[in-house]
């Protein structure tokens, strides 16, 4: 009798989509990395997901998926901008200023990247870093 074998579970990953960097209801309305992940983490690592949920996805972006956009041979500049939306908005594409009421250019593919629980978790690194207050004794 053959065992049976248990397939494991998929793996969970959110998608950065290039696109949504041209929109306030983009990456979830700002909320795509709490909503993916919320159920994946405990402790201190959830406390920064939850607590700065849009630090967490501009960190995110400029970390995996605009390296990607400049892979396809497009730049794009992002801004934080503090709205209870999608924080994350494309100010520049290749060189040329964008006003929030533009659209997305034409000329930019859509250019995606699914970030694990590993990729986050190095996003979450980078945060614990930026933001440790120096204690003096």
């Amino acid at each position: 009798m053959t065992p049976l074998r248990q397939t494991p579970p998929p793996e969970t990953v959110a998608v950065l989509n290039s696109d949504d960097l041209f929109t306030p209801f983009g990456f979830h309305r700002g909320n795509i990395i709490t909503d993916t992940f919320a159920a994946e983490f405990t402790g201190d690592d959830l406390d920064i997901i939850e607590g700065q949920t849009h630090a967490v996805l501009y960190r995110a972006v400029c970390n995996l998926l605009l390296p990607e956009v400049r892979k396809a041979g497009h730049d794009i500049d992002v801004i934080w901008a503090d709205t209870d939306n999608n924080p994350v908005r494309a100010t520049t594409v290749d060189g040329v200023y964008l006003s929030r009421q533009d659209a997305k250019p034409d000329a930019l593919p859509s250019v995606s990247v699914e970030v694990n629980r590993d990729a986050l978790l190095g996003v979450l690194h980078y945060i614990r870093i930026a933001t440790r207050v120096p204690t003096f004794a």
